[in-house]
């Protein structure tokens, strides 16, 4: 696609018209605002407004590819501010339009000769206008070349000296010119300097009239190769332009790698606060990829500003979801207070946005915090009545959020009258009221949601040392009632998150961690994965962070998708060497499929010893046996029941579990019945299955039910017949699919007529959900409104949460 000459007409518009559109860049002062928006993926334009609410704005141009507008922005912002700072006129768009075509048309004038040419005599008193009047005297020749990337005139030189760098009435030097766009001629220009031995540190730390050194506009400009050699050749990375350094203009520009690089030669840069805002490089960040590069870098986390405020309230004010999702990630507080006692879901709820209102909601967040005017994020939310604040209000009420307390904050809006509300999630229908909230146990839960997440986000984690040093053989259940108590997840890719999110809640109403609550833990797939995390030291809140940061390095290109990234990520999780036999309690059952043989073979991950595992059973099989669980390693065993076809290559012989048990509670228990059958042989009358106790089966979501129009496959009679075989062929596809990898419906029934036949109490959760989100889904707001969802489910079941947790520790 390419930019018609209609793309760059000056065009009046109303700033009403990007309410919903992402802001990019923005140049402001008190009186005027240049502003790059992103209107839809496909389109991006300038905007320049009045800043005293007039309605009225200019839209400068309209492009279609990101980069080009980014860079026509910057020079635009560059050249056509000092006009309309100085002049009104330049609010009409006929007047803006004569500027910018005079800028095109004659790339050589300077500000000045423009300004005299269109009758602008206003504009000459502004200090870079007239600082560019050059009174008939022309620029260096080193200053054009520069400026027009004339890299033949650089080689042609065959003397530099000082005088080459001289200063225009700008004060800009050549540096300057070659720092915006041409980084290969600044660093031509910087090795002829330094082969005839100048003195480059006040070259290259030159500033012109704008405080700026070269370094500052190869920042602005995202020009990571310029800013490799102004660090090179002794750049200042100190000094501070208008309120910020070099670090901080990188990250106001985007520029990453730019940031990248003065961490690298300089990493004391991390701790560098700006003078306006008190704020360190964290605050300034602007996507995933830079805070995950800050915090490897030795950010603090919690740092706050002159406002006492975190990343994640500047996040939040800035509606930078992936930002968000990443600090929480990585262990964020997810309910800091500023100076004015506002916590992050305060500023999202002014902020209007319900994707970011729903992560923190998802990762702890206290839905009822008041700030120091007793005031929470729904009376926040109803006061400003932006355009989204019903689903920011829903997104609240449905996850416990109280009526405002009239006596402490005086409100008299509808935030302060009982709640009824109704919400259609799926196949389900949920219900929340006020009087809900007043069950016994019902806001203790809400609370513990808080305290989890305090607790949850303190820094370090278990390690797999830690977990095997643990003197527990048994779980309080086990304690009390001398039988086991068994947890078991299902299969599903991402939506592992959900079993996360039931796990944490788990822990909510216990009070415990999960590894004290089961002797056994087993799982599919990502339940399986979860499985061995578990056992090996990680803590639930600690797998949802890594669920969010694996998402985006693994899930990437074409599938099947490269299996490095997800096999750094095991190994690092669980080490190199870790055995399976390095903690052994709880006792861990991991699926997988034997799949060098016909028909497949169901196989179990342990951490303990079966008959099978002997080498004198082994030998009597015709195909080589596995090792036993004390030599396989951990992260092998959670790559080879995570080896989805389609999604990821086989892991030697093994694949996915989920291909003959994505819903492994039958399995499970009939391994365990194993267990104990060779380990209590004298129990002949009932081996094994008197030592359950419990069973919990931990579910990946429930999609909607859909319907299917044609499912009849047959020999065509006609062409007209074609699509109807093609539709049924599909439909017949995913039904055999569906149904090989089934967690729900009868597998379900099975397992729980299985229990009451042997007296064992049975609990089974897996949450509603409004989108089947796939396995392989990596978008945030998807992932995060699915545990939204699923955070709505727990407290629709909370009775049945409440009783599992009085049998688990009563």
């Amino acid at each position: 696609m390419g930019a018609s000459p209609s793309s760059f007409r000056v065009e009046q518009t109303t700033l009403q018209q990007y309410s919903y559109s992402t802001l990019l860049e923005k140049d402001e002062s008190k009186s005027e605002s240049f502003r790059l928006f992103r209107v839809t993926s496909l389109r991006y334009e300038a905007v320049l407004s009045r800043t005293d609410q007039h309605p009225k704005c200019l839209s400068v141009f309209r492009m279609d590819d990101e980069k080009a507008a980014r860079e026509k922005f910057r020079y635009l912002q560059k050249n056509l501010s000092p006009f309309y700072k100085s002049s009104v006129k330049c609010f009409n768009a006929g007047t803006l339009q004569e500027i910018i075509t005079t800028m095109e048309q004659h790339p050589e004038w300077s500000l000045a000769q423009i300004a005299k040419e269109l009758d602008l005599r206003e504009c000459l008193s502004h200090e870079r206008i007239a600082a560019s009047d050059d009174q008939g005297k022309g620029p260096h020749p080193l200053h054009v070349a520069c400026k027009g990337g004339k890299m033949d005139f650089l080689q042609s030189l065959t003397k530099m000296n000082a005088k080459d760098f001289v200063k225009d009435k700008l004060g800009n030097t050549p540096l300057h010119y070659a720092a915006e766009n041409y980084p290969e001629m600044m660093i031509s220009m910087v090795q002829k300097a330094q082969y005839l031995g100048m003195q480059m540190s006040d070259i290259v730390n030159s500033r012109n009239v704008d405080e700026q050194t070269a370094l500052d506009v190869a920042c602005h400009f995202s020009q990571e190769n310029g800013v490799r050699v102004l660090l090179e050749a002794g750049a200042d990375v100190n000094h501070v332009e208008g309120y910020t350094k070099p670090i901080h203009t990188a990250l106001k520009s985007n520029g990453t790698r730019c940031a990248a690089l003065i961490l690298e030669f300089h990493p004391e840069q991390i701790n560098e606060k700006d003078l306006k805002y008190g704020a360190y490089p964290i605050h300034w960040a602007k996507t995933k990829e830079t805070v995950e590069l800050l915090l490897k870098s030795g950010a603090d986390i919690e740092c706050t500003n002159d406002d006492g405020e975190t990343a994640l309230h500047v996040m939040a004010r800035r509606r930078r979801l992936g930002c968000v999702i990443a600090l929480l990630s990585s262990n964020a507080n997810v309910n800091p207070r500023s100076n004015s006692g506002s916590t992050p879901l305060h500023i999202a709820a002014k902020a209007d946005d319900c994707d970011i209102v729903r992560a923190l909601i998802i990762f702890g967040a206290d839905v009822n915090a008041m700030d120091n005017d007793h005031y929470t994020a729904k009376h926040i939310a109803t006061k400003e009545q932006q355009p989204r604040w019903k689903d920011v209000v829903e997104a609240l009420n449905f996850v416990g959020a109280s009526q405002c307390d009239k006596q402490k904050s005086g409100c008299n809006l509808p935030c302060a009258k009982a709640f009824h509300g109704e919400i259609r999630i799926g196949d389900a229908s949920n219900k929340m009221s006020s009087s809900l909230l007043s069950m016994p146990g019902y806001e203790d839960l809400i609370r513990a949601a808080a305290v989890a997440a305090a607790l949850g986000n303190k820094p370090g984690k278990d390690s797999v040392d830690g977990a095997a040093k643990r003197k527990i053989t048994k779980s309080i259940f086990k304690e009390k009632h001398g039988r086991d108590s068994v947890l078991t997840m299902d299969g599903g890719g991402i939506r592992g998150l959900v079993l996360i999110q039931l796990l944490l809640a788990i822990e909510e109403v216990t009070g415990q961690p999960i590894v004290r609550l089961f002797d056994w833990i087993g799982g599919t797939s990502t339940g399986g994965i979860l499985a061995l995390a578990l056992v090996h030291g990680k803590s639930a809140r600690y797998c949802q962070g890594l669920y969010f940061m694996m998402k985006d390095h693994v899930f990437t290109g074409p599938r099947p998708y490269n299996s490095e990234p997800l096999e750094r990520f095991l190994r690092e999780e669980f080490g190199e060497t870790t055995t399976m036999t390095a903690v052994t309690h709880p006792k861990v059952l991991v699926t997988a499929v034997l799949a060098d043989r016909r028909p497949a073979s169901l196989y179990f991950f342990r951490n303990f010893d079966m008959p099978e595992d002997k080498p004198e059973t082994s030998a009597k099989s015709p195909f080589p046996s596995p090792p036993a669980p004390s030599a396989q390693y951990a992260w092998r065993a959670a790559r080879g029941t995570g080896a989805a076809p389609t999604f990821f290559r086989a892991m030697g012989r093994f694949l996915d579990g989920g291909l003959m048990a994505n819903n492994p509670t039958l399995d499970v228990l009939t391994e365990i019945h194993n267990y104990y059958k060779v380990h209590e042989p004298t129990n002949v009358k009932s081996p094994g299955s008197s030592k359950v106790g419990l069973v919990v089966s931990l579910g990946t979501g429930v999609p909607p039910t859909k319907h299917v129009m044609n499912i009849d496959v047959f020999k065509p009679e006609s062409i007209w017949d074609a699509s109807n075989i093609i539709m049924g062929a599909r439909a017949l596809g995913a039904l055999l699919v569906d149904q090989a990898s089934a967690t729900n419906g009868p597998v379900v029934e099975r397992a729980k007529v299985w229990c009451e036949m042997i007296d064992v109490p049975y609990y089974r959760f897996s949450s509603d959900m409004s989108a089947d989100v796939g396995l392989d889904e990596s978008d945030d707001k998807i992932l995060v409104k699915m545990l939204w969802e699923t955070r709505v489910y727990v407290l629709q079941h909370f009775k049945e949460f409440k009783e599992l947790a009085e049998r688990l520790t009563g």
